[in-house]
């Protein structure tokens, strides 16, 4: 297995580990299928703490320079190699 799919692989088990630890219960009231339809504080909340933990995790703005709060050059340079490989004909 070459370096780039040892890392994706890894990175797969690491991320499908993390949200299998950490994503929300199903709440109790419906929640919107895009931030223009957030309607109310409960949904604003369940929506902003998710967001926040995967900010946390460093799954959120993985694709931004690391100035501006991406994890690791690296990680992000594997991923989007990684996409671009996946999307972009050889």
């Amino acid at each position: 297995m070459s370096d780039n799919k040892a890392a994706l692989s890894a990175f797969r088990k690491e991320v499908a580990a993390w949200m299998g630890e950490n994503v929300p219960a199903d709440p109790s009231f419906l929640l919107p299928l895009t931030f223009l339809e957030v309607g109310t504080e409960q949904q604003l909340d369940f929506l902003r703490e998710w967001q926040h933990k995967l900010w946390s995790a460093g799954y959120l703005g993985m694709h931004w320079p690391s100035e501006y709060g991406a994890e690791s050059e690296t990680r992000r340079d594997e991923l989007l190699s990684h996409t671009c490989q996946t999307i972009l004909p050889a």
